[in-house]
């Protein structure tokens, strides 16, 4: 299992839609159990759960950015004018703490 995947699953759920969401975990071999408790385990020890988490806890969840961009089309004098796009999702170890998936 690749790093960003206990993290994928995690954002699944908070997906609607049923037969999406199945549809994917049959696609990358995940069982419903596997999926419950990895999304469980990421959005409450890890914390994404709750409001206000910033880069550092991506950065300890997925890694050191490979990449690190200017974000295109946004408007020079808005808030986020200066923004930068941080990652490019690599392959890697599986976080301590995950289930086997």
């Amino acid at each position: 299992m690749t790093a960003t995947r206990p993290f994928e699953l995690y954002l699944m759920s908070l997906m609607r839609g049923e037969q999406a969401i199945a549809a994917a975990l049959a696609s990358i071999e995940v069982t419903p159990d596997a999926y419950r408790t990895t999304a469980k385990w990421m959005a409450e020890s890890i914390g994404f759960d709750r409001v206000g988490h910033g880069i550092e806890l991506y950065r300890r969840t997925l890694g050191e950015p490979l990449e690190t961009t200017a974000e295109q089309g946004l408007e020079p004098g808005s808030g986020f004018a200066r923004s930068l796009r941080q990652f490019r999702m690599s392959s890697g170890e599986t976080p301590t703490g995950c289930a086997k998936l």
